[in-house]
């Protein structure tokens, strides 16, 4: 009569081990998985900001040229008309770069630049 109580609480036993041993390993480690998650998304986000970093200096670079292209405007149509005094020419558009928002700037919109015929 002691062996059939024996291999039942053998049995009880592994059961119990098992049930411990999962509700353990997902509680208290953390899988491989979940390492290779958390990897995933710091990469993700180191790329996130260099691709925000890259959309920023091309925001600056660009209202860069359009100043100087709106001065080189203002520069030519001045020397037309000191070349050419009866004005038979026609004067290049000048380029108004619009103000841009604080929020525009953070979230890396593109600046929108306005034609002025004069």
């Amino acid at each position: 009569m002691d062996w059939p109580l024996t291999i039942a609480a053998f049995i009880i036993g592994l059961a119990l081990g098992y049930v411990g041993r999962t509700v353990f390993n997902k509680k208290g480690y953390k899988t491989e998985q979940d390492k290779a998650i958390e990897q995933t998304k710091y990469e993700f986000s180191q790329y996130k900001e260099e691709v925000q970093d890259h959309f920023a200096m091309q925001h600056q670079q660009l209202n860069q040229l359009s100043q100087q292209l709106s001065q080189l405007n203002k520069q030519w149509n001045e020397a037309a008309g000191v070349l050419d005094p009866q004005e038979n020419y026609k004067p290049l558009p000048t380029l108004e770069l619009n103000q841009v928002s604080n929020e525009a700037v953070e979230t890396k919109a593109p600046p929108e630049l306005t034609v002025v015929d004069k």
